[in-house]
């Protein structure tokens, strides 16, 4: 009686064992951008809603990113959960590789321009300004000669350059200094 007693109870932890371990791995995680900071809305809503309407402010709290260049540029995939303060876009192509571009400190006289033949051309899009955690988002495709740029004025006053390009297996943004002052 005693060794049946004794069996019922390990089979009881088995079991209850068995159901935590069920219940706390039944959460899968998945790589897609989580939603938390932004209101209830998707990345893609946010970024619709900016195309449609100009620069959006997602609401709740920011995750912060850093980098010590003054300007650098991304893929969303380089950078998953990362929700910005403002979104400003240009461009009308629905790429599934935007170009996001940002800085590390307050840049202004953004200018976004073509390049033809190695040289800046057309103006094709301006902003104010841009503080860190502010994005500009270009809904381009980029080829591995540059065909875009970016233009702007840094805290120090100089005035500083940049071409965009992707890097051969298209998984990084390649920015390349054109001229600063």
């Amino acid at each position: 009686m005693k060794k049946t007693n004794i069996l019922y109870i390990i089979a009881g932890a088995i079991l209850i064992l068995s159901v935590v371990c069920f219940v706390g791995c039944r959460e899968q995680k998945d790589d897609t951008p989580s939603d938390e900071g932004t209101g209830g809305k998707t990345i893609d809503e946010i970024l619709e809603e900016a195309k449609e309407n100009g620069p959006v402010a997602p609401e709740g709290e920011i995750t912060e990113i850093w980098f010590d260049e003054t300007f650098n540029a991304y893929y969303p995939k380089q950078l998953k959960d990362i929700i910005f303060t403002r979104i400003y876009m240009y461009g009308e192509l629905e790429s599934e590789q935007p170009v996001i571009c940002l800085c590390s400190e307050t840049i202004t006289d953004i200018s976004i321009f073509g390049i033809s033949d190695g040289e800046p051309g057309e103006e094709l899009y301006t902003v104010d300004s841009l503080e860190p955690m502010e994005a500009i988002v270009l809904q381009v495709e980029l080829s591995e000669t540059a065909d875009i740029g970016i233009s702007f004025t840094d805290e120090s006053g100089n005035k500083q350059s940049y071409s965009l390009a992707r890097n051969a297996d298209s998984s990084e943004v390649v920015t390349t200094q054109i001229s600063a002052d």
